[in-house]
Formats: C-alpha cells, sequence, structure tokens
C-alpha cells in the first residue's frame, strides 16, 4: 500500500474555526453521465447466450409509457423521444 500526499488546497483556509463557503457555481462546469432508458427486459443466462442478430427483444414497458431521462444513476425526468435531424432526442414532459 503506497501513502498519499495531498496538496493544501487555497482558498479553504479556516476562518473562526469555521470553514469558507464555496459559492456551488463552482460545480457547473462538472460534467455527469446522462442516459436515456427506453425500456428493460429480464433474460436468464442461457438466453442471453443464444441471441441472435436480427431477433427481437420485447420490453416490460409499453409504446405508450414515457423514457426516463437518467443524470448519474438518477431519475430527474419523464419525456417522449423525437427526432432532431438525423439524432434521437427526448422532449421532456415531466421534471422530478
Amino acid at each position: 500500500m503506497k501513502n498519499v500526499e495531498f496538496q493544501n488546497l487555497s482558498g479553504l483556509e479556516m476562518n473562526d474555526g469555521q470553514p469558507i463557503a464555496i459559492s456551488p457555481d463552482v460545480f457547473r462546469d462538472v460534467p455527469v453521465q446522462m442516459e436515456v432508458l427506453v425500456g428493460s427486459a429480464q433474460l436468464s443466462v442461457q438466453e442471453a447466450e443464444s441471441l441472435s442478430v436480427g431477433q427481437t427483444i420485447i420490453l416490460q414497458e409499453s409504446l405508450s409509457e414515457p423514457l426516463k431521462l437518467i443524470l448519474n444513476g438518477q431519475v430527474i425526468a419523464l419525456g417522449e423521444l423525437v427526432a432532431e435531424g438525423d439524432y434521437y432526442g427526448i422532449r421532456i414532459t415531466q421534471l422530478g
């Protein structure tokens, strides 16, 4: 196991025993992972091993159910699939 040394972080010095507040704006440019979940299916290992090109897997969700917009593993919105030129998109229908 290696020892790790951390550099002192300037601007985080204690002030009268209290940490200095950091503005939430500091985090605005931090990248987050966004995904859109269309649906899911449950397969046995045997079924997964026997998948072939051209085979259709029926998802548990119906066509009328909204898609889930997931940000860092948390559902943050629901929406519907749209096309924007040659790309898929999601139109937000519900937040939260």
